[in-house]
């Protein structure tokens, strides 16, 4: 289906690619309890912890205001939640399924090929100087030759 010239396919596959990423940024920023959660614990859920500091940064990476407790009372909520299904869901053993395995098989893919790419190259942006020796170097490149544009007036009478 295309929608205003936007294939919906494509979008969802890119809303799903983000709602993995974003729930594996929040797994990823709990702390397993090696013990006893540390006093600075906001939130534990199994054998999962989660620190005030874990939560600004995460809401900093996102952009999101992280002095306000709004946006941390959401985001504790979400991450208990999160960690709740993700319980039930190793329970039913679906970490196990083949289709996860080969969708977490192409997410790894997808970020650590990202990952590289951003880390290795490199965009220059040229100078407002090269900018100017290049036009100045392939001028004729630009210049219209003859008209290219030209207006057809056609007038019916009924």
């Amino acid at each position: 289906m295309i929608l205003q010239g936007i294939d919906t396919k494509d979008l969802m596959k890119t809303a799903g690619l983000m709602l993995a990423v974003s729930l594996l940024a929040i797994l990823t920023s709990c702390k397993l309890l090696d013990s006893e959660p540390p006093a600075d614990a906001l939130a534990v859920v199994g054998e999962h912890w989660i620190t005030h500091d874990d939560i600004v940064a995460d809401l900093a990476s996102m952009d999101i205001d992280t002095t306000s407790d709004r946006e941390i009372a959401l985001y504790v909520n979400q991450w208990i939640d999160t960690q709740l299904l993700l319980h039930e869901a190793h329970k039913q053993e679906l970490h196990r399924d083949p289709e996860f395995l080969r969708r977490m098989r192409d997410l790894e893919t997808d970020v650590l090929v990202s990952r590289l790419m951003d880390a290795n190259i490199l965009v220059e942006t040229p100078s407002s100087q090269a900018i100017v020796d290049y036009w100045k170097d392939h001028t004729g490149e630009y210049t219209r030759v003859a008209n290219e544009v030209s207006l057809i007036i056609a007038r019916v009478d009924t």
